[in-house]
């Protein structure tokens, strides 16, 4: 039963509750916990998650391939869980890891880097420990010597006899067709040679930013590229997991379940603290962090000779008043980060580095002259900025201090235009403090931008994927002190998209909390896996979940009446659920009635002639958690359980605390003296029949509801071949229910999307 599930934001620290194996740290985990000089409580929550992660994995002892998918957030580090999770396997006898990094060559240089600083690959004799294989390395001859060295070690590991030392291969590849074939080229020439029993090397594949290029987007005879050699990768192991790793899973959750690259388990990964993701920055709008975009403020084709926007301006300035603040408070230029975030055409790009430029010139020179007034802009800014900064406005900084440092910052500025893979490598935050970064696509998935506080962002929401607006959310990270300077610059449509995907990401989340192995959430008894998951989104219906070819499960919205109706269409057909159902309905009724706060009485209100045996019902307000663990228990069928399931789900989700909030629950027809009677109904069923208006003055049964809480109806019904004469019962005394929704739970609930 989906329920609201708090995220605790303490240290973090989670156990591994169960795993189909348990993996041990040894030697490279614990020195790599140390040697990234994590604090204790870190170093726990990475080492539990790891043994939770790898402990779901195929058991490097027995056979069998499997399919992980490891769920983080945007920039909340999960390249430091992949690598303490190759550390483990290194601990626990797996022979190979391939790492499936990125898709330029200035990302895989990245993870490349930090997987030899991380891992001490440089150290002296490293080689008796690892050997990185940089087989996309830029440089043929690092690339072939790397290749030569991955044979090598193939040989080594996968010997009958032991190896002379026990380094072995640590594979980092491009994710691109043709680094991937030419990966799989060099295993096929060394499976050909024979010297290599390949059901012998337990492997792990990484699969980095899994939701690129992974997941098919092919057509049935021809498959996507970058898939099929995935697939060929992955076949060539008989022992091997791959763990695709992302912060947007929905293409590789709408993969075809019996898909060999769709996941069959999951791990779901807690940031630490100091992260700050959709619910800090969207959760609650308007706030100190989102300054709104005037709708109409940049032409649609902008020129040179256009104005500069008036929000550019104001997130310039309140770009260099957090730069020039910090350095005169912290006496040193920490690294920070403006971005430009404006559209997918180049030559929009253009007009924005003008603008930008230009403004940031005329300021530098306007600064130069002591006798000028600062601009009525870095005012306005400076005020806006005392909203979340206890130093401003307690004056410990002043604007007048930081004219000085103002022009300085501006002399220092690196101002630079990303919208080719070539200029990724322009930006070197090693070499100046202060940029600002402008382009478009480029700057979503994988792009880190180190010290980020102002976004500016007039990008419109396109075809509204909802992976691909998260992943444009680089402002989400490890902010700690800097979210009191954090301000996105952004349109009300595009924050309300950000705001839309904090909920559907919490929901998700925690949906799929109940399928992790390693999660306290997860039901020990049961034991459900990720292929038993019924997909279930909450998504505004101005938004999709992903690409629309990557989606290969159909999704639906939830079956839901205009006034707020979720009633069952079929019932359980066998003899054995129909008659646990009126066990279930006995065993409620009976606790309702022995419950001295609860108790049934006689429902009075609805109209109807005093005694009728259809219209005399029986109410009672009893806890939401007492009617979910009623439905929970009865019987349906698979298509009416989604349904309610998602009704459930909405009626979680906007009431937090279900054991102290009620609900109304009305037992129809059911409060007269004949206990006989019983409506009659056809299959599929329709709850409500019959005219609302009647003369007896009875208001009809869907109006049977409270104004403003949910409303549960039981019916018993006798279910017949067909109304009227002659007709022959199918089923007697079949239990059947419907749901009501107030307005705030209905308006959440229609934007659900489910499997059918």
């Amino acid at each position: 039963m989906p329920q609201r599930i708090e995220i605790n934001q303490g240290d973090g620290t989670m156990t591994s509750l169960q795993s189909s194996w348990t993996p041990t740290p040894g030697r490279e985990l614990e020195d790599f916990l140390v040697t990234t000089n994590r604090p204790p409580e870190v170093q726990e929550r990475i080492r539990a998650e790891s043994i939770g992660i790898l402990g779901g994995c195929i058991s490097p002892t027995t056979g069998g391939r499997n399919v992980g998918l490891v769920l983080g957030r945007v920039q909340s580090g999960k390249t430091s869980s992949f690598t303490a999770v190759s550390a483990l396997a290194h601990d626990n006898a797996y022979k190979l890891i391939i790492i499936i990094a990125g898709t330029t060559h200035l990302l895989v240089e990245q993870t490349t880097d930090r997987l030899i600083a991380d891992l001490r690959l440089s150290e002296p004799n490293a080689f008796l420990r690892w050997t990185v294989c940089p087989i996309s390395d830029k440089d043929a001859a690092k690339s072939q010597a790397a290749a030569m060295n991955l044979k090598a070690r193939l040989n080594a590991v996968a010997s009958v006899e032991p190896p002379l030392f026990q380094g072995i291969p640590i594979v980092v590849v491009m994710k691109n067709k043709a680094h991937l074939d030419k990966l799989n080229d060099l295993l096929d020439q060394v499976k050909l040679l024979g010297d290599v029993d390949f059901d012998k090397l337990p492997t792990l594949i990484v699969d980095d930013e899994a939701h690129m290029h992974t997941p098919d987007v092919g057509n049935d005879l021809t498959p996507s590229a970058v898939y099929q050699c995935l697939r060929d990768l992955s076949e060539k192991f008989s022992r091997r997991s791959l763990l695709q790793y992302t912060a947007t899973p929905q293409a590789n959750l709408l993969m075809e379940i019996a898909d060999e690259l769709s996941p069959d388990f999951v791990r779901v990964l807690e940031p630490g603290q100091g992260y700050i993701g959709g619910n800090e920055i969207f959760g609650s709008l308007p706030n100190n962090s989102v300054r709104n975009i005037l709708v109409g403020e940049v032409p649609s084709n902008p020129l040179n000779t256009d104005p500069c926007p008036p929000s550019l301006k104001s997130a310039a300035a309140n770009f260099l008043i957090v730069c020039a603040a910090d350095f005169l408070l912290n006496g040193r230029a920490d690294s920070r980060s403006m971005l430009i975030h404006s559209d997918v055409k180049i030559g929009v790009h253009d007009v924005y580095e003008h603008w930008v430029t230009t403004i940031c010139d005329s300021w530098r020179m306007l600064l130069a002259d002591p006798s000028w007034q600062i601009p009525q802009v870095f005012r306005d800014e400076f005020e806006d900025l005392k909203k979340s900064r206890p130093d401003f406005e307690s004056g410990q900084v002043g604007l007048e201090d930081l004219r000085p440092v103002l022009r300085q910052v501006l002399i220092a500025l690196r101002i630079q235009t990303v919208n080719h893979k070539r200029d990724v490598g322009k930006v070197d935050f090693n070499i100046a403090p202060y940029w600002i970064i402008n382009g478009g696509n480029i700057l979503g998935v994988g792009y880190t931008v180190v010290g980020l506080v102002t976004t500016h962002m007039i990008r419109k929401p396109g075809a509204g994927m909802a992976d691909t607006i998260q992943q444009r959310g680089r402002f989400f990270g490890y902010l700690n002190d800097r979210f009191n300077s954090v301000r996105v610059f952004i349109s009300p449509v595009m924050a309300k998209r950000f705001q839309d995907y904090s909920v559907h990401e919490e929901t998700l989340r925690n949906s799929l909390k109940a399928y992790d192995s390693s999660s306290p959430q997860y039901d020990l008894v049961k034991k459900p896996t990720l292929k038993d998951w019924k997909r279930l989104f909450w998504l505004d219906p101005a938004m999709i979940p992903c690409r629309k070819k990557a989606q290969r499960l159909m999704l639906e919205r939830v079956r839901i009446d205009k006034d707020g109706w979720v009633v069952q269409n079929r019932p359980s057909y066998s003899d054995e659920a129909i008659s646990e159902n009126q066990v279930h309905a006995s065993d409620f009724i009976t606790m309702v009635n022995s419950d001295p706060a609860l108790g049934w009485h006689l429902s009075n209100q609805w109209g109807g002639e005093p005694g009728s045996p259809s219209t005399t019902h029986l109410e009672a307000l009893v806890p939401l958690s007492t009617m979910f663990d009623f439905l929970s228990n009865l019987s349906m069928s698979a298509e009416d359980r989604g349904h309610f399931s998602a009704a459930i789900l909405a009626i979680s989700e906007n009431n937090p605390d279900p054991e102290n909030t009620q609900c109304l629950v009305v037992r129809i027809a059911q409060g007269a003296d004949d206990k006989t009677f019983r409506r009659t109904r056809t299959i599929p069923i329709s709850l409500f029949q019959g005219p609302r208006d009647r003369e007896d003055g009875y208001v009809g049964d869907k109006r049977v509801k409270h104004a403003s809480l949910v409303t549960v109806q039981i019916h018993v019904l006798n279910l017949v071949d067909h109304l009227g004469e002659g007709q022959k019962i199918i089923n007697k005394d079949v239990v059947t229910v419907g749901i009501n929704l107030p307005n705030s739970e209905l308006n959440w609930a229609k934007k659900i999307l489910r499997q059918p």
